[in-house]
């Protein structure tokens, strides 16, 4: 077992412990056992967070810069100091009982590292120095078995002239720990939001097998962006081998009750500390006992219980408080039994903490809706709300199929077209198929045999589906008989032509065909492997969504022109459906759709709303589509579009769609890693859709992968050479690579594809003469560019032309065309692309009341990243004007509410300019370099934005000379010198920059 005071490992037998003396309980006592200890080095105990100063209940030098002025009293290694020939010192960030945290530059990983050491004295005895190299390398190992964003990682762990050492990320931000001293206590949203984010990662280090076994506040790090990550390993344990009865670890405020006891110890004490944790964000800082103490806090808890939630904050809802009681359950089968399932239920509540309602189910005969693309340029699906998640169906494998077109012997057109699609709706009610898209498949038969591209016939829809590798064909044909009709279905397996099944139905006349086909649909799906249970199930959450067979026509025929990009023949067409049929949901969405792609949000609204209130006509899987989008598309609520995605994908996990928009909603969240994830997801399930292959190459080219956006697009370029957009990526990210000739190349050939893709053209071309300071051939360039996009009424085009120029313009001094030129574009184009650079040019140009209107715009939205951005505008107007600690404080706000690479930047940046804040400044600009790719599309809007990335290089190589960290800051001095040496005019940087550079030599 191990000593309750000093750690040392000893046996019941020897009585007491050799080194403090401390007594042992003898087998079969109750007496309680204290273990408070603490593997990286903490003392009573230290928890040192990544990106911030040591906090905890041991000593604690709050401030970094109070830190940082006494390194050289108190750190056993001073600042600029080499550790070793992979580590320099830049900071010291804490210290206690038994070591020091340090910020460092890693030369091998090429970042800034949080260092933790243990200070030599420790290690003297050659017993504790053997059980701290087992504790590191313990903490090492089952560190690196959980992988996911809410769970610090180590790097690396090892002895340098006899100082043991562990580094691991350095992240701005503070433990909860202090969170919670300095706020006392936080809302329902945001104990809700932390909860949420420590049980996935939580979650993460279960299914790793690994149990932490000392979650506390002080081992939760709270980012600067608000995002919560579970950190210090030291004394976790793999959960294949619980902690055995008669041993001891942990911090006592936290420790379940078996914990305390000394007893068999699993995952179900991290839900007893989570419970804790909760209480705690939510009633502040908890001591049971009067005395205060941690030993009589931890009696009372094993007598008592916890006092109730609500005893002590009666606003807490009920809902939240009987969370919370489960957690802390002292009988440990009597909690959540998994972190799977308290993070279920904390995804059942909202932001206030009320369930969610569970979404209407209408029983109705089934009619149709058609097949939703959801893709940028197709109908979206839109609703606002949330809605309860229900139960996922049993998996099963992804099953691809195409429909062949149907053999219409009636002779009436108005069947081609809504069969197919109320097949395929009705198709994909089972989660593990999802159907080809039509427009594709048209293509490859072409490709395959010109003069019978017209139609998908069952031949031709077996070499598409052997082609694709899809796993089933299914086609029917509708005869007239009588005064009704005879509809026929078939599934064949594509690989041999073999029948899988056949159903067909006699209906009596022309309005009941769909509801034949949508119910015959079912017999596929049983056929394919669907239990009658799954199915009923399902059946029962589709309802009427179109009231006519022209109706559903029209809509179908929108949709084909929506793909095609021919947005006001698909408005017609939409606008015709609803006329047909005034409760089609789902055309009122396609309407909103377009009035979307039209920038005109107002019309966009309005046909949302309508769609909104006919969702008891749509199919369950129609509604989290709707949800989604809405909250992508038009609230901009990316947290709430997550969500929503995550529980579509959860329940079908077939729908391609939905992966590609939870890519596109971690995208605009932040989160590109997922987003990558996600949008390979849905190529796997439709690997020949375009636009999610461009979005792959985009996401990726976003994350700094500049190869791989390059294969991506070479790759789309192949299977669609008519997606003009594929040339975005492709160029961008030879011109990131350094490829000048490349990039120049691509934009060259993008430049005859169409009028669109010669104004994209004439915008990369002068975005990468602005990247290397060309300004004066930049302005030619876009004034040409504007005069054709003049010609072509495209609006916003001209605004992202007029603001580069406004930029080039405020480079060459000339302060009346800059502003003059930002006010025209932000008169062209509301975008968040266009306001936010004319803002800053603005303000740079001498108007800074014009910039902060254009910042109390953005505010008035109301939406996350358009209010982070208001705050980047007035901390840059601040930071204009010398008043410092106002612009620090606007630009830490902004990154609160979203963590973008411009508030990275220009905090960095303002830390520099404030004189003396080195290390922080560090910190951002390592994070704005690191995350470089950002800035090839800095707005998230299909333009090239690169040109904002040369001055990070500059502003980084002064924090890192400034922190003393001297080699890397030449590097990025001559990475800067490279891009600019040749500006026209001079840039004034590369001026200071290589005069800098010279006394660095």
């Amino acid at each position: 077992m191990i000593c309750s005071q000093c750690g040392t490992e000893i046996s019941v037998a020897q009585g007491e412990c050799p080194s403090c003396h401390t007594p042992i309980p003898t087998p079969g006592q109750t007496t309680l056992v204290s273990a408070e200890i603490d593997l990286t080095m903490n003392v009573s105990p230290m928890t040192v967070a990544p990106g911030g100063a040591a906090t905890g209940d041991a000593e604690t030098i709050g401030n970094r810069r109070q830190v940082a002025r006494r390194s050289n009293e108190l750190g056993l290694l001073g600042r600029g100091q080499q550790f070793g020939s992979r580590y320099q010192i830049i900071s010291l960030l804490g210290i206690g009982g038994m070591g020091e945290v340090y910020r460092a530059w890693d030369a091998e990983l090429g970042m800034g590292v949080a260092l933790k050491i243990v200070r030599p004295e420790v290690t003297s005895d050659p017993g504790s120095a053997a059980r701290l190299e087992r504790q590191f390398k313990s903490e090492l190992v089952l560190a690196r078995q959980v992988t996911h964003k809410h769970v610090v990682r180590i790097h690396d762990l090892g002895d340098i002239n006899g100082i043991k050492y562990i580094t691991m990320p350095y992240v701005e931000g503070d433990d909860l720990a202090t969170v919670i001293k300095r706020e006392g206590s936080l809302d329902v949203a945001r104990s809700l939001k932390l909860a949420r984010q420590i049980v996935a990662g939580l979650e993460a280090a279960h299914d790793a097998k690994v149990v932490h076994r000392d979650l506390k506040p002080a081992n939760i790090m709270v980012s600067a962006a608000g995002e919560a990550l579970i950190m210090d390993f030291g004394i976790a344990r793999s959960a294949s081998g619980p902690t055995a009865a008669g041993v001891v670890v942990g911090t006592l405020e936290y420790m379940a009750p078996e914990q305390a006891r000394a007893g068999v110890v699993d995952h179900r004490a991290d839900i007893y500390a989570v419970g804790l944790i909760l209480y705690e964000t939510l009633a502040g800082r908890r001591r049971s006992s009067g005395s205060g103490t941690a030993l009589e806090d931890m009696k009372a808890r094993l007598e008592n219980g916890v006092p109730p939630l609500q005893s002590v904050n009666p606003d807490i809802p009920d809902t939240v408080a009987a969370i919370v009681a489960k957690c802390l359950e002292q009988d440990p089968s009597s909690r959540y039994q998994s972190s799977a399932e308290l993070g279920a239920d904390l995804n059942r509540l909202d932001d206030d903490g009320a369930l969610i309602p569970e979404p209407q189910r209408v029983t109705r005969p089934l009619m149709v809706t058609a097949l939703i693309v959801l893709i940028g340029i197709a109908a979206g699906t839109y609703v606002v709300g949330r809605r309860a998640v229900p139960t996922a169906p049993r998996q099963h494998e992804p099953m691809p199929a195409l429909i062949a077109d149907f053999d219409n012997r009636t002779g009436d057109p108005a069947f081609d077209g809504p069969v197919e699609q109320t097949l395929a709706l009705a198709l994909e009610g089972a989660p593990y198929i999802t159907v080809f898209k039509t427009k594709d498949a048209r293509a490859i038969a072409a490709e395959l045999s010109p003069a019978k591209a017209t139609r998908i016939t069952p031949e031709m829809g077996q070499l598409i589906a052997r082609r694709e590798g899809l796993k089933v064909l299914v086609g029917g044909a509708i005869d007239k008989q009588g005064t009704g009709y005879r509809v026929e279905l078939r599934a064949v397996d594509p690989a041999n032509g073999k029948p899988i099944t056949t159903t067909s139905q006699n209906v009596r006349d022309k309005a009941q065909v769909l509801n034949s086909v949508a119910s015959m649909a079912t017999k596929i799906r049983e056929a394919l492997g669907e239990s009658k249970t799954e199915m009923a199930k399902l059946a029962a959450a589709e309802t009427v969504t179109a009231g006519s067979l022209e109706a559903m026509g029209a809509f179908v025929h929108a949709q084909e022109l929506q793909q095609a990009s021919k947005f006001q023949d698909a408005l017609q067409e939409y606008q015709r459906a609803v006329a047909l049929d005034p409760q089609f949901g789902r055309a009122y969405a396609g309407i909103a759709s377009v009035y979307a792609n039209f920038k005109q949000p107002d019309k966009a609204e309005s046909a949302y709303q309508a769609a909104i209130k006919l969702l008891n006509r749509m199919t369950e899987r129609e509604k989290y589509r709707t949800l989604g989008t809405y909250y992508l598309n038009v609230a901009q609520n990316y947290e709430k579009a997550i969500e929503n995605y995550e529980t579509l994908v959860r329940l079908y996990p077939a729908d391609d769609g939905g992966h590609g928009n939870l890519a596109l909603a971690f995208t605009k969240s932040g989160n590109l890693p997922r987003a990558v994830t996600e949008v390979r997801k849905a190529l796997d399930i439709y690997p020949r859709n375009s636009l999610q292959r461009y979005n792959y190459a985009m996401y990726s080219m976003y994350t700094g992968d500049f190869s791989t956006a390059i294969t991506e697009a070479t790759t789309l370029r192949k299977e669609n050479p008519s997606f003009e957009y594929f040339f975005l990526p492709l160029a961008i990210s030879r011109l990131a690579q350094g490829d000048t000739a490349g990039a120049r190349d691509t934009y060259a050939q993008l430049s005859r594809v169409s009028a669109l893709g010669a104004s994209f053209a004439t915008l990369g071309e002068a975005d990468a003469d602005l990247y290397f300071g060309r300004n004066r051939h930049a302005i030619g360039l876009l004034r040409e560019g504007m005069t054709a996009d003049a010609k072509n009424k495209s609006s916003s085009q001209m605004a992202r032309k007029s603001v580069a120029r406004a930029e080039a313009y405020l480079a060459l001094g000339q302060r009346k065309l800059a502003a003059d030129a930002a006010i025209e574009a932000s008169q062209l184009d509301r975008a968040e692309s266009t306001l936010i650079p004319a803002a800053r040019v603005l303000l740079r140009a001498g108007q800074q009341e014009k910039a902060l209107q254009i910042a109390a715009d953005l505010e008035k939205l109301l939406q996350r990243g358009s209010t982070s951005y208001a705050r980047l505008i007035a901390g840059e107007v601040a930071l204009e004007n010398g008043r410092f600690q106002e612009a620090i404080e606007a630009f830490r706000d902004a990154q609160k509410r979203s963590d973008s690479w411009f508030g990275r930047f220009l905090l960095g940046k303002a830390y520099v300019a404030a004189g003396g804040h080195f290390p922080e400044a560090l910190a951002e600009l390592e994070l704005a370099a690191k995350r470089a790719g950002e800035t090839t599309d800095v707005f998230i809007d299909d333009m090239s934005t690169l040109r904002y990335l040369p001055p990070a290089y500059y502003w980084l190589a002064r924090a890192q000379e400034g922190s003393g960290v001297i080699a890397p800051a030449r590097l990025n001095y001559e990475r800067f010198l490279k891009l600019r040496t040749e500006a026209d005019p001079p840039d004034p940087l590369a001026t200071d920059a290589t005069r800098r550079l010279q006394d660095l030599r």
